[in-house]
């Protein structure tokens, strides 16, 4: 993501966290890309329409979070093959519409937090 980019239209900063894990409570579990304060990105087995919404239950470290998402687009993301059948991998956005902590703190907590600068820029030769 580049804030400097027109074509990035998000309005949050997102970021990868390492071994956060999410549970869809329907079709079932996901992998998480990304997220912001807004919303998140993720893979799942199944196509989500846009519009559909849909409930996931967050989990980092001993913190968790029930999120209601709203699926904002979703696409194939690639094709793999699992004991000789090819079956799609779904990659989905969805915008929070509704949050539940299990107690404050956590990776909702962390996301608030400015976002690390940039790097300074080498200097010229």
């Amino acid at each position: 993501m580049n804030a400097n980019d027109p074509a990035d239209r998000r309005r949050f900063h997102r970021a990868r966290i390492e071994g956060l894990q999410a549970t869809l409570h329907s079709p079932g579990d996901v992998r998480v890309l990304d997220l912001s304060v807004a919303g998140l990105s993720f893979e799942a087995a199944e196509d989500l329409a846009p519009g559909t919404r849909c409930f996931l239950e967050l989990r980092h470290e001993a913190a968790s979070a029930s999120v209601e998402v709203e699926i904002r687009w979703a696409s194939v993301r690639r094709v793999e093959r699992t004991r000789g059948t090819l079956k799609p991998v779904f990659r989905a956005g969805g915008a929070f519409r509704d949050v539940h902590r299990d107690r404050p703190g956590g990776v909702l907590d962390w996301l608030v937090v400015d976002p690390p600068a940039e790097p300074p820029a080498p200097a010229p030769n």
